[in-house]
């Protein structure tokens, strides 16, 4: 190994180190056998924080509902068979052997309201010539909304997470009424494009899994999307009754911003990120409330403190520190009691190592900049960072898409929108049940795969068969959603755990940037494609999520062994 690469490989086991201890305070102050209850209110408060917001953007799948749809005339005859964009020109004029020029609508639609009385795409005749509105306005806002979540992360970390979310929060509140609200064409894409700003519906969960010792973090995951499941089933009810695209986005975020103003004060700042931010008394003061709502007894000592010191002093032993009386103070002060029961030279020595690693601590800090190149830089790494992002990127636009079709399916469209949803809660069971014993990578493959063949299986709409029976859309999208809601499932747990240590975060943030590039294609890959043929998105979604599960095969399995800590070890491990 060069100097360079034992260089990184200290820095990484020190920050694997620290990430050890900041668990250690989440173990100390959590029952040893079952999360505590403080863990578990603050699971149910966080988890709908997040899934409520998630649900009011939900209802934007009524407002890309395209309604059955022809030209507005004084008589349907005018109107050529099979056509919904162009009709007859001066027809009261022609007789029957006049040949019948056809032109495009001259005065508007007359829309089909069985299903709904208006959408966004009928308020604003967003068909025919314009269909690609629509897509082009939720594909730019897909665009902004790839920096924002980068800022956003930037300013969590910086100024930490509750005070952004709640501020993203309240812009993305704000903006979704006025959008709901305002009649003028000019505002509404204004209006999208802020909300997209506003990037912080992730804050929830990621404080839910800074609450929780790392053993239950895989509970969390999948608990809270079975979490977003319930909430997500109201959205079809409620378009049941409320036919109005206006109406129900109003009720829909005004319920959303209500939660919200009475959860946020119920909801702590991560002791993760207080901690890590060196605001120990803060930290001290929460862990502390913690588990006393725990009902866990705590030293009376400075629990941070008592850490800090085995930190600085890898001599001093728990026994140690619980049998001495040591008041409240510095780590430098107290280490260099203990450092008078040692030789002068030991000391001098042990400073020197310090010095030593601190020189080295500062000129990997100094390349630190370039680390992206360090998800490229080896074989082993470019395979995960590619596959693992390409992974992210079709599940996004699979799971995203299958909630625009849904509308398109043969039936009522709120039934099939119910199902569509409802059907995720047996793949999270499933995971949860199968995940500890079959392991994530061939738990990975068998979702992509059911999913995969599924949507495939859509193309059975062209054949006798699927014309005489329509039941074979709407069960292949089902199954479709079955799979990749499992693999969304696994996939959160199973990627991140494939980066070494001191490249996790950034290999994840490599794949939440896929997701949003899923979400800048997923207006035209489901939208507009479902107007060509209406089976054609779904087959072109399956064999994506089947090509992308054979490079995933040859993933290494993270089940029951020790994470990497530096890109060394990802060489070679097996």
């Amino acid at each position: 190994m060069s100097a360079k690469e034992e260089k990184e490989a200290h820095v990484e086991k020190s920050d694997e180190m620290r990430g050890d201890k900041i668990d250690h305070y989440l173990d100390m102050i959590n029952p040893p056998s079952r999360p505590g209850r403080y863990q578990m209110m603050q699971f149910a408060i966080l988890c709908t924080l997040w899934a409520i917001p998630m649900m009011a953007s939900m209802s934007g799948i009524y407002d890309a509902y395209t309604p059955p749809h022809h030209c507005k005339v004084d008589n349907t005859s005018q109107i050529p068979e099979h056509e919904s964009c162009t009709m007859y020109a001066n027809w009261s004029l022609l007789t029957a052997n006049d040949s019948h020029e056809i032109v495009p609508c001259q005065n508007g639609f007359t829309y089909d309201r069985s299903q709904f009385e208006e959408t966004f795409i009928s308020e604003f005749d967003f068909v025919c010539s314009r269909n690609v509105y629509f897509e082009t306005m939720r594909t730019v806002a897909g665009v902004i909304t790839i920096p924002a979540t980068l800022i956003v992360s930037y300013l969590a970390d910086r100024f930490g997470r509750r005070k952004v979310f709640i501020i993203t929060f309240l812009i993305d509140r704000i903006a979704s009424i006025l959008y709901a609200a305002v009649r003028k064409l000019a505002f509404v894409p204004i209006l999208a494009g802020i909300a997209a700003l506003s990037a912080g519906e992730f804050l929830p969960i990621l404080i839910a899994y800074e609450l929780f010792p790392a053993r239950y973090r895989g509970f969390v995951g999948i608990a809270c999307n079975v979490v977003w499941v319930v909430t997500a089933c109201f959205i079809p009810l409620m378009g049941n009754f409320i036919r109005q695209w206006r109406t129900l986005s109003l009720s829909v975020t005004g319920l959303a911003t209500g939660v919200g103003l009475i959860l946020f004060w119920f909801i702590p700042e991560s002791p993760t990120w207080l901690i890590s931010q060196h605001r120990f008394t803060e930290a001290e003061t929460l862990l502390r409330k913690i588990a006393k709502f725990n009902k866990i007894k705590l030293p009376e000592t400075t629990i941070i403190q008592k850490e800090c010191l085995l930190k600085e002093s890898d001599k001093i032993s728990d026994k140690y520190l619980s049998t001495t009386s040591i008041p409240p103070t510095t780590c430098f002060h107290v280490r260099r009691k203990v450092d008078c029961f040692r030789p002068r030279d030991k000391v001098e020595d042990q400073e020197r190592s310090e010095q030593q690693q601190q020189q080295q601590q500062g000129a990997v800090d100094k390349q630190h900049g370039q680390r992206f190149r360090d998800l490229l830089k080896s074989r082993r790494m470019r395979i995960i960072t590619l596959v693992v992002s390409g992974l992210f990127m079709v599940n996004a636009l699979v799971y995203s898409g299958l909630f625009f079709l849904a509308a398109y399916l043969p039936g009522n469209i709120h039934v099939n929108n119910f199902l569509i949803i409802v059907v995720e809660l047996p793949s999270y069971i499933v995971a949860l049940l199968i995940m500890p014993r079959l392991g994530r990578k061939w738990l990975t493959v068998g979702f992509q795969l059911l999913s995969g063949l599924g949507l495939v299986a859509s193309i059975l709409e062209i054949t006798e068969f699927g014309k005489q029976h329509s039941w074979v859309a709407l069960v292949t999208a089902l199954i479709g959603k079955v799979g990749i809601s499992g693999s969304y499932a696994v996939i959160y747990l199973y990627g991140p755990e494939l980066f070494p240590t001191s490249l996790r975060s950034l290999g994840f943030s490599a794949c939440r940037v896929s997701e949003m590039f899923a979400q800048i294609i997923l207006p035209y890959a489901s939208i507009y494609l479902v107007k060509v043929a209406p089976w054609l998105p779904r087959v072109l979604f399956g064999g994506l999520a089947i090509l992308i599960s054979i490079p995933v095969v040859f993933l290494p399995e993270t089940k029951g062994k020790p994470l990497p800590e530096t890109i060394h070890e990802i060489e070679t491990w097996h």
